[in-house]
């Protein structure tokens, strides 16, 4: 590809000068991330540049990286980490305050390719997922 395009690297920039130069001509912008909105698309249709991403690629992959950064801040399992490998607990008595548990909040899923299935005290007729009435039933 680099043979057949220019292709901007944009940690291998050694100007404001050379990206201004480089960007003066830019036909198609490509972003390898999930989405478009951090790309001025107003912008770029004013010059005439063509936008693509990486489309749906990566979805499942930022979904489930989305509900392990829930769990990490709502438990606060990073800040803790950074607790303990600075040795502060002789400083606050051994304690770490305790984050909030995922447990009893609401919290909804969507986009997952999940197949998911409930349990409570009785079925919900609000509800079209398969209900269970306890936890250890197999499916």
């Amino acid at each position: 590809m680099h043979q057949r395009f220019r292709v901007l690297e944009l940690a291998s920039l050694a100007s404001g000068e050379q990206a201004a130069a480089f960007l003066a001509a830019v036909r198609c912008l490509v972003s390898m991330a999930a989405g478009v909105d951090h790309i001025d698309l107003a912008e770029c249709a004013r010059r005439g540049v063509v936008v693509a991403n990486s489309g749906t690629v990566y979805s499942a992959d930022v979904a489930d990286h989305a509900v392990g950064m829930l769990v990490v801040v709502l438990r606060r399992v990073s800040a803790a980490e950074r607790f303990v490998r600075r040795r502060l607990w002789p400083l606050h008595d051994g304690g770490y305050p305790l984050g909030s548990k995922l447990g009893g909040k609401r919290v909804g899923i969507i986009g997952f390719d999940c197949v998911i299935y409930y349990h409570s005290r009785r079925p919900k007729d609000s509800v079209s997922y398969r209900y269970f009435p306890n936890v250890h039933h197999r499916f």
